[in-house]
């Protein structure tokens, strides 16, 4: 499973989307550059790239 997280995310920490990563069966946090809580309207582009594992 592919947990997308802002890097700039002011609401919940980075960390926390690790974490979440590390409790999930093959998670795999995929962090997105200059995006924060709302990361499909900061950076729509790393939605449909994490979709479609490019």
């Amino acid at each position: 499973m592919r947990i997308v997280w802002g890097e700039d995310d002011g609401w919940i920490p980075l960390e926390q989307g690790q974490a979440l990563a590390d409790r999930i069966a093959h998670g795999k946090l995929i962090k997105v550059p200059r995006a924060a809580h709302l990361v499909q309207e900061d950076a729509p582009e790393a939605i449909v790239a994490a979709m479609f594992d490019r």
